[in-house]
């Protein structure tokens, strides 16, 4: 969890792939105070122009509590190349 900083920001570098346009493929970054109710900071969808890592910033938001709990949830109907990396999170 991040302790003690109100707004909250991400980002990570994902890997997108312009195959099998029509399953959607993505992850969604969701945010909790207590780790059992969770709800969605933002969706990417995996689809892109050519098969190339892109990084992704998640706008930072004022949550105003605290522990702030992130997780990623990765939303399959196919799995071709769902890929992330160098995630970094942060708070101020």
């Amino acid at each position: 969890p991040v302790t003690g900083n109100y707004n909250i920001g991400v980002d990570f570098a994902w890997h997108v792939d312009p195959e099998y346009t029509w399953n959607s493929d993505r992850v969604i970054v969701e945010i909790s105070s207590d780790g059992s109710t969770w709800w969605p900071m933002a969706t990417v969808d995996r689809h892109g122009p050519v098969p190339q890592w892109t990084k992704v910033n998640i706008p930072v938001m004022d949550y105003g509590y605290w522990p702030i709990y992130i997780a990623f949830r990765f939303v399959s109907n196919y799995g071709n190349n769902c890929h992330l990396d160098f995630v970094h999170v942060t708070g101020y």
